[in-house]
């Protein structure tokens, strides 16, 4: 995870891309505050997506609805993923969107962008989220 929580995840296919604006753009990613976060080869990819949430629940201003409410919900999701659950990939793609579209600010829609890195990059690992 380059830049911070809301910058997007690097996939290991893709760690020599410089660490610049443009590049990282060019992969989905931004350089955001410039901190480098590495998982071990083991981590859940639904508890990066879990915790993630958490953090933007956390942060969360509480002005607009999609962060107020969507966040935790997508937490909550991606924790049941980890126990075993199923998430319902429809209510997520939904939350999601109302993410990306109707945030008042960057902080949504960066939740929005990370969350759709993890499914381009990631999409296995993604589609296993949900069965």
């Amino acid at each position: 995870m380059v830049g911070g929580p809301l910058a997007g995840i690097v996939p290991p296919r893709l760690l020599d891309t410089p660490l610049g604006y443009e590049e990282m753009q060019a992969i989905g990613c931004a350089v955001g505050h410039g901190g480098v976060i590495a998982f071990a080869d083991d981590t859940p990819l639904a508890a990066i997506l879990a915790e993630v949430f958490r953090f933007g629940a956390g942060e969360s201003c509480g002005k607009c609805t999609p962060c107020q409410r969507g966040t935790p919900q997508l937490a909550a999701m991606f924790e049941a993923a980890m126990a075993g659950g199923r998430i319902e990939p429809g209510r997520c793609a939904d939350l999601l969107d109302a993410l990306g579209a109707a945030s008042l600010c960057g902080h949504g829609r960066g939740l929005a962008e990370f969350a759709r890195a993890v499914q381009t990059h990631f999409p296995e690992e993604w589609k296993a989220c949900f069965s």
